[in-house]
């Protein structure tokens, strides 16, 4: 039994689901954090390199839980195809706010 597999079986679905959004939630203060150190406005002793490391750490927990939650390797080509449109769509609105300027911002596929 693989560590996913064990820890789906010891938990509930509803334990998942909260830690998942604990995580999330670690998540979005770490990018504030990273947004206090690159900004400067709001002053913090941590440096703009340790917000964003543990920007990444806590990206890895949400990671994690999202797949102790859904089988992201089993759906990776629904969720794909759910970013490639949702990534169309964040590109239009900006190039729409640009006035249809697509050169204004380049953003990756």
């Amino acid at each position: 039994m693989g560590n996913l597999d064990m820890i789906r079986e010891r938990l509930p679905r509803v334990e998942l689901l909260l830690q998942l959004a604990e995580e999330c939630t670690e998540l979005a203060h770490a990018a504030m954090k990273l947004v206090r150190a690159m900004d400067g406005t709001n002053p913090t002793p941590v440096t703009v390199q340790e917000a964003e490391t543990l920007m990444i750490d806590e990206a890895a927990d949400v990671l994690l839980c999202l797949d102790t939650v859904i089988d992201a390797r089993r759906d990776l080509p629904v969720i794909e195809a759910v970013m490639t449109a949702k990534l169309q769509r964040w590109r239009e609105r900006l190039e729409a706010a640009q006035g249809g300027n697509a050169d204004v911002c380049e953003i990756e596929s």
